[in-house]
């Protein structure tokens, strides 16, 4: 989901050619700091959580960089 908004945030004003990209970046530092919550949240609260992030998830947003 995050990722769909992230490129949403920047491909729309691209696509418009307007000038709004400072938005879409701000848009995708939101969503950066939103998974990163999410993350500390669900690392605290839900049983088994940080077993399954060590083995099953190695990317948040962006494959092969974060």
């Amino acid at each position: 989901m995050y990722a769909g908004a992230f490129i949403h945030a920047f491909g729309i004003p691209l696509a418009l050619g307007s000038r709004g990209v400072c938005s879409g970046g701000s848009d995708g530092g939101n969503d950066c700091l939103a998974v990163a919550g999410e993350e500390k949240f669900l690392a605290e609260n839900l049983d088994g959580y940080l077993e399954y992030q060590k083995k099953g998830i190695k990317y948040r947003l962006v494959p092969f960089i974060w």
